[in-house]
């Protein structure tokens, strides 16, 4: 709706396929490729692989930063440079750091896998809300353990 009033610059040419019709057929393909094999692989990959060899070199804290660092780079090629694709880069950089971390705590690449298909998910209107405030709530909830996580971790940067 804002677009009818400011202009954030050219659409990625990706977005006009979601503007076309499709069967449920495709729609069942892109959920289970967006919400399960994309993560399952960029987590197995970037998480499983990646950020183990570099935290042999760099330590737990500079592989995170790494990682972070081109996973962000890897998930820009959809975007052109305007003010939509400059603020969900901004956005994208806390959330992958948040993903490093939760693979580094546990050791185990499940917990980034479920966190990177709940990201995942395209949402709209009220739904935008429910995501963010559910994952707010959880962070209420569990403040104890998790704050002395965030703790350990900011002493150790």
């Amino acid at each position: 709706m804002t677009k009818r009033f400011i202009s954030f610059g050219p659409e990625p040419p990706v977005w006009a396929l979601l503007g076309r019709y499709w069967t449920p057929a495709f729609w069942l393909f892109f959920a289970i490729s967006s919400f399960a094999f994309t993560p399952f692989f960029e987590e197995l990959f970037f998480r499983g692989y990646c950020q183990k060899r570099l935290e042999e070199d760099f330590g737990g804290i500079g592989a995170i930063m790494i990682v972070a660092f081109f996973l962000t780079l890897g998930h820009i090629q959809y975007h052109h440079w305007s003010i939509i694709s400059i603020r969900r880069i901004i956005t994208l950089l806390p959330i992958v750091l948040g993903l490093g971390f939760v693979f580094w705590r546990p050791r185990s690449i499940l917990p980034a896998v479920i966190l990177h298909g709940a990201v995942n998910v395209p949402t709209k209107e009220i739904y935008d809300f429910i995501l963010p405030a559910t994952m707010g709530a959880v962070l209420i909830l569990f403040r104890r353990s998790w704050w002395k996580k965030v703790q350990a971790f900011c002493r150790e940067l």
